[in-house]
């Protein structure tokens, strides 16, 4: 698992390496799991979708809903591979400020996890 402090130097904003800092604590936290706008159609409710209207629908549900529907409906966060590609590449932009073998390590993780 990854943890750990992200030190940068002078040349970044304290707020700025905090909210990097929860970011990266919260992806870890869920092993870079999270749910997608479009998960609606993950669920064990999808045999009662059988056309195209109920298909929307469960999507429509998922994207629209105030409440988060998706456990009730069976729908697990899963890693995406887009999401792992934008924390590789913010890796390699700490790595090029930085210096720090760390965060190569790091994106080298992400390209691999999936």
């Amino acid at each position: 698992m990854i943890r750990s402090e992200i030190v940068l130097g002078d040349r970044v904003d304290q707020h700025l390496i905090d909210s990097l800092t929860r970011l990266e604590n919260w992806a870890v936290r869920s092993q870079f799991r999270g749910y997608e706008p479009f998960d609606g159609l993950n669920s064990w409710l999808r045999p009662l979708a059988f056309n195209r209207l109920g298909r929307q629908a469960f999507v429509q549900v998922g994207i629209r809903s105030r409440v988060n529907l998706r456990p009730p409906l069976g729908i697990k966060p899963a890693t995406s591979t887009k999401a792992m590609g934008y924390f590789a590449r913010g890796y390699l932009k700490l790595y090029q400020v930085a210096a720090d073998r760390t965060w190569l390590d790091r994106a080298r993780y992400c390209l691999d996890a999936w």
